[in-house]
């Protein structure tokens, strides 16, 4: 992994707000949240501050070009520095889109606890899910207290999702150096985890990779990733090397005095649940200095940054002193030539119904194999080599069609909308 860290002055915006988790939603932009301060909007600590915002940010990052993306609050300090009013305070940790909706988990305010929740600095006591339907505008808070956590994020919409469920990383309140892995299913999310069947908690992996069990139970689940200087995790899928990365601050000497946002960790895995190997281990990562100290807040890396060969992405990050704002550093990494790698079609492709695709891949002992995602779908076909032809059924519009190339280095899977054939 290479950094680029020219943008990190020329490119900061929505100084004296920090935090950041974002995702990718389905109107094609990134809506992220923010705490104690304006936002986009404000540009300031003091200016349209509220403790919680939530922002829309279009466009993509350049190091050439200081306006190739740009944010606007979306709730918040309205009608001033926001489209629509915040009514309730606290800080969101994760957040995620699914089905045309956003789902965060957060620490918040109400006006059960404060006169005036959306003013409120710091965490709340309300551990809560919460859901927009109408990317940020507002926001339902679900009547039941939550473990919060941190979702693992896939594409658009979370489009390409491993499979029906959602990926939520979590810590036991008494422990910050294991991290566990429960699964929901998506049409589930606003259900009452404590109810039979809403969760499942991995038991653990067996010698090959795999899990070994999902239990109902919490007390039956095992850890998936261990730092004994802590953990603070964030995890996104790279959809075009078939990879898991997760970033985790960390923070040998255990207090907000020490913890620093140059002290992280890049991790990568085949799988959601590991095993992670290390891509990077910092300690003064950006050397941004003793001014950065007294908290870790975030490195994230949404998916809608990540480019098509999968190697280039942008980290946004946020700390204290004058990081405490929304920062950009591009990435790239380097991936060995035999990892296996769909080259074509193209991430976002439709393929039409009734048409015959050649699939192309790289790498080496490549096999391929072809199946709708529908519910009890049976596998379409299979084939070995570095082409594939594939007959896209004629009954299957508006279907996602799921194309999986494994390697001697890996697996790697790609989803593909099937279209109807044009009219003549």
């Amino acid at each position: 992994m290479k950094w680029d860290f020219s943008t990190i002055g020329s490119q900061r915006k929505a100084h004296g707000s920090d935090l950041w988790p974002c995702t990718w939603a389905r109107d094609d932009r990134l809506y992220c949240a923010w705490g104690d301060g304006g936002g986009f909007d404000g540009d300031s600590d003091t200016v349209g501050r509220v403790s919680l915002g939530f922002a829309r940010i279009e466009g993509t990052p350049s190091t050439r070009d200081p306006d190739s993306y740009t944010g606007r609050n979306v709730w918040g300090d309205a009608p001033a520095y926001a489209q629509h009013p915040a009514t309730f305070g606290g800080k969101v940790a994760s957040i995620i889109a699914v089905d045309g909706a956003l789902y965060a988990y957060g620490a918040l305010w109400t006006k059960e606890e404060t006169p005036d929740p959306v003013h409120r600095s710091n965490q709340g006591p309300e551990q809560r899910l919460i859901r927009s339907a109408d990317f940020g505008a507002t926001w339902q808070i679900a009547p039941w207290q939550a473990t919060l956590g941190s979702f693992l994020n896939f594409g658009r919409d979370n489009f390409g999702a491993l499979d029906e469920f959602v990926y939520v990383y979590y810590l036991h309140p008494q422990d910050d150096t294991r991290v566990y892995l429960k699964r929901i299913p998506q049409a589930r999310l606003m259900e009452d985890p404590e109810q039979s069947g809403v969760c499942q908690y991995l038991t653990g992996i067996d010698e090959r990779g795999n899990p070994r069990s999902w239990s109902g139970s919490a007390a039956d689940a095992a850890a998936v990733f261990i730092d004994p200087n802590g953990a603070d995790v964030q995890v996104v899928y790279d959809a075009a090397l078939g990879r898991f990365l997760l970033t985790s601050g960390h923070n040998p000497g255990g207090s907000l005095q020490s913890a620093s946002a140059g002290q992280w960790g890049l991790f990568e895995a085949p799988h959601p649940w590991g095993p992670w190997a290390t891509v990077g281990y910092y300690d003064t990562w950006a050397e941004l200095g003793s001014a950065t100290r007294g908290d870790y807040l975030g490195v994230i890396l949404p998916s809608k940054w990540i480019s098509r060969d999968g190697r280039t992405l942008w980290a946004v990050f946020s700390s204290m002193g004058q990081y405490d704002s929304f920062n950009t550093v591009r990435a790239t990494l380097s991936v060995v030539r035999s990892a296996p790698r769909i080259t074509s079609p193209a991430a976002g492709t439709s393929l039409i119904a009734g048409s015959i695709v050649t699939m192309r891949g790289a790498g080496s002992g490549l096999s391929w194999s072809a199946g709708l995602l529908a519910e009890g779908a049976a596998a379409l076909a299979s084939g070995r080599g570095h082409a594939f032809r594939l007959a896209v059924p004629t009954a299957a519009v508006g279907q996602t069609l799921r194309v999986t190339l494994e390697g001697s280095r890996g697996r790697v899977y790609r989803d593909y909308r099937v279209g109807a054939a044009p009219h003549s």
